[in-house]
């Protein structure tokens, strides 16, 4: 950030002195790129897979359809993909009371991914087993492509490159757009709201 500072007032400077300002917005722009490339490298891991460029079944989970405000979306993948990362128990365990458990364990079921418990886990080492599925569930399965629609079935969001489009003047997110089945799309609710 510092150098960014310096380039911006170094072209502030240089404009004052008499270069354009088309110049001048030109050197700061180059800054910024280069400060933006050094940012992102850092979460490009050594086989060159981004981590950031990837949605996972945690992304999902809290989702809501921002034309609806609607909750929880539901996911037809077309592509998915199993990446294997590190077992972090302590990451799960913080992340287990944002989890909307009953839209998790739906969508687990759904992807034939695994049998989730009624009712979430306890933090006690008998529970290991239920901990590593949650994980490979939740970090480890990536969504490459496919659609998500809304939970009453007005909207779709295609999934492009791990990336999901959910601007609302998206023309994919039309009013016609209906779920491939009106029996299994979830119910609406709100996130964090218990059931």
């Amino acid at each position: 950030m510092r150098r960014l500072r310096r380039a911006i007032v170094a072209s502030v400077a240089v404009a004052a002195v008499g270069i354009s300002a088309r110049s001048a917005w030109f050197c700061a722009a180059r800054t910024r790129a280069a400060v933006v490339r050094r940012v992102v490298t850092r979460f490009v891991r050594a086989d060159g897979f981004s981590a950031r460029r990837t949605m996972r079944l945690l992304t999902h989970n809290m989702l809501q359809c921002p034309r609806s405000g609607l909750y929880p979306l539901k996911l037809v993948p077309t592509e998915l993909e199993t990446i294997e990362s590190e077992y972090n128990r302590a990451f799960i365990v913080h992340m287990l009371p944002r989890l909307d458990w009953p839209a998790l364990r739906t969508t687990a079921a759904e992807l034939a991914l695994g049998e989730l418990p009624e009712n979430p886990p306890d933090d006690v080492p008998a529970n290991d087993a239920v901990f590593e599925l949650l994980h490979t569930i939740l970090m480890d399965t990536h969504v490459k492509e496919g659609t998500l629609y809304s939970a009453d079935g007005t909207s779709q969001y295609p999934i492009r490159n791990s990336i999901p489009n959910m601007l609302l003047n998206n023309t994919a997110a039309t009013a016609t757009a209906s779920a491939p089945s009106a029996a299994a799309a979830p119910s609406s609710q709100t996130p964090g709201a218990s059931s």
